[in-house]
């Protein structure tokens, strides 16, 4: 995620919590959910970032979520959407 500013919310905690934590590990511990919590809210201005080999339009994708694991509905037979859930996975697969 290059675009989510991961130095600007450590910063914004560190001002918040300025001599809060006792020892270095819990300090870690607290800014790392800190940062996990509150990555979400830049999602919204973080600008798209579209492989030239996609396509601009975007993609309508049918997922359902099943003992706690998405899964992209591939009934469509449109293969686009192999290449998606691979790009779900971290790239892994096919």
């Amino acid at each position: 995620m290059e675009n989510l500013n991961v130095f600007e919310l450590s910063r914004k905690f560190y001002e918040e919590n300025k001599g809060k934590y006792g020892n270095y590990s819990e300090a870690l511990k607290a800014g790392e959910k800190y940062i996990l919590e509150n990555a979400p809210s830049q999602f919204e201005s973080t600008p798209l970032d579209t492989s030239d080999s996609m396509r601009k339009e975007g993609y309508e994708i049918k997922m359902s979520k099943k003992d706690g694991k998405w899964t992209i509905d591939t009934s469509s037979k449109n293969y686009d959407l192999k290449d998606m859930a691979r790009t779900f996975r971290g790239g892994v697969g096919y």
